[in-house]
């Protein structure tokens, strides 16, 4: 009979499961709401995974991502800018109802009805910039400020042309150039880009550019990619223009 019992009481056992890893997601850009294990897939890039996330003491959020399969060892830092809240607007406070202490007369009904009706103030303009506009010529703003800033891309050697022939540069020197951007995995000057019918464009850097492409036939899977500075509609003008003052452009 005691046998009996403890199978018994050994059958009613609840068993504990465990939750299951949630599932990690796709993301189409770099995205405050990444978390670590999820996938970053940037147009032209290799599929970025996130394996670490910090929030900075500024607000801005800083994504630890890796490239699975194609650049294992790689690591970048990806800051994203802060995400303005904006707090809803306070409704207004409710009007206040004076009743008369005796009947009133006619004459003094008018009187009550203007004191009961609430007085709504007109809305004011809140100035979200008080900076001096822009006067086109380089002193002040030229526009609003972008979202996105001026950050380094992996893009794909093959999908880049340039206008500019490589034998326009010593053989050797080019060389030089790309054995020391595959040791340091980049240019310290990166090439800057902009995106045209075929892929991309180089618009300065042409030396950098036609280095990569002799590093990419010495280390084909080291020098598939290149750091690049991406120009978007956004930030075209602008930097065109600060290139032209530079005189970097080529």
């Amino acid at each position: 009979m005691k046998l009996a019992q403890r199978a018994t009481a050994t059958i009613a056992r609840p068993v504990k499961f465990s939750k299951p890893a949630p599932k990690p997601q796709i993301w189409e850009d770099a995205t405050a709401e990444a978390q670590p294990g999820d996938y970053i897939r940037k147009p032209f890039c290799p599929i970025a995974r996130v394996v670490g996330k910090e929030i900075l003491a500024d607000g801005r959020t800083c994504l630890i991502v890796t490239f699975p399969g194609c650049h294992d060892r790689h690591v970048e830092e990806w800051v994203l800018p802060a995400v303005e809240v904006i707090a809803p607007a306070a409704a207004p406070a409710p009007a206040v109802t004076r009743a008369p202490s005796k009947p009133a007369a006619a004459s003094h009904a008018t009187t009550t009805a203007a004191v009961t009706r609430a007085v709504i103030p007109a809305p004011t303009a809140i100035e979200t910039d008080n900076q001096p506009p822009g006067r086109g010529d380089g002193r002040g703003r030229l526009g609003p400020i972008a979202h996105k800033k001026l950050l380094p891309s992996l893009v794909a050697i093959k999908r880049i042309s340039s206008d500019i022939p490589a034998s326009n540069f010593d053989q050797f020197e080019l060389e030089v150039l790309g054995e020391l951007s595959l040791a340091i995995g980049g240019f310290v000057v990166p090439p800057v880009l902009v995106r045209d019918s075929s892929g991309y464009k180089v618009i300065s850097g042409h030396l950098q550019y036609h280095a990569a492409v002799l590093a990419r036939r010495l280390n084909p899977r080291a020098g598939e990619t290149i750091p690049a500075i991406v120009l978007e509609e956004e930030n075209q003008s602008a930097a065109l223009n600060q290139l032209k003052r530079l005189k970097f452009a080529a």
